[in-house]
């Protein structure tokens, strides 16, 4: 890993930023345009590039370790317009409110892209073995990748299906992403890597539908649908294995 390289790569995602910037145009859940930018231009000058993960939220279980790939506000899938839901995407409202947490999104994004998958996966195999003691109760069992952002071409999806197999080959641990981006090749080896399809079959298909009885009534002669209770902690683990599955969720 060489600083040249994440210097590199900052400038280009900096780049990007700014140009939406220069775009940007109030919308729901992001009215007052100057203060964003305000809070923006703050990252932008304090940025310091490094590996960013949690572990568990209010929505995923305590065993999740959760690697995101980008920004809400630098998505590929807002930016290409090939997210179908981009507005109503709730992880607006966690960078349009707090400026750390889009600093550390930016931060994230920029070692995401400059840093190889080889030694992405041994940090977070790592990172797993130091957690996983045993008198933790929580154990790491699986990793959430892009909880925020989105895949932006094939190079992404490679990358995330070699970190993936490095991290189960060491830990035995799987991971699995969700995504918008129908642009991509899927037929590659990745026996580590459960893909959802956001609206579209690849593993399984995860659909998002304004009225779940509805669609469920729709789907009546189907037996692989499942339905999404919007609640990872409790969940059956539907979107975790390859199943071909079409999990419903109503839009909230």
């Amino acid at each position: 890993m060489r600083v040249k390289d994440i210097e590199q790569e900052k400038q280009i995602v900096i780049n990007e930023i700014e140009e939406q910037l220069e775009i940007l145009k109030p919308e729901k859940g992001l009215q007052n345009i100057e203060m964003f930018k305000e809070r923006m231009q703050w990252a932008l000058n304090n940025l310091e590039p490094k590996l960013h993960y949690s572990i568990g939220n209010a929505k995923l279980p305590k065993t999740t370790l959760i690697f995101n790939l980008g920004t809400w506000f630098n998505c590929p899938g807002k930016k290409e317009s090939f997210c179908e839901i981009c507005e109503k995407c709730y992880d607006k409202s966690p960078e349009v409110r707090f400026k750390d947490r889009l600093k550390e999104r930016i931060e994230q994004e920029i070692y995401f892209r400059a840093v190889p998958a080889h030694v992405i996966g041994m940090q977070l195999a790592r990172i797993i073995k130091e957690y996983n003691t045993p008198r933790r109760i929580y154990k790491i069992d699986r990793i959430r990748f892009s909880e925020v952002g989105e895949l932006r071409n094939q190079d992404d999806l490679e990358k995330i299906a070699l970190i993936s197999n490095i991290v189960e080959s060491l830990t035995n641990i799987k991971s699995y992403t969700y995504t918008h981006n129908k642009n991509l090749d899927f037929d590659i080896y990745r026996p580590s890597l459960t893909i959802n399809g956001s609206n579209f079959m690849i593993d399984n298909e995860y659909r998002v539908v304004e009225n779940r009885e509805e669609e469920f009534n729709n789907l009546y002669d189907l037996a692989n649908k499942k339905d999404c209770i919007c609640n990872c902690v409790k969940c059956n683990n539907y979107c975790l294995e390859k199943t071909h599955s079409i999990i419903i969720e109503e839009l909230r």
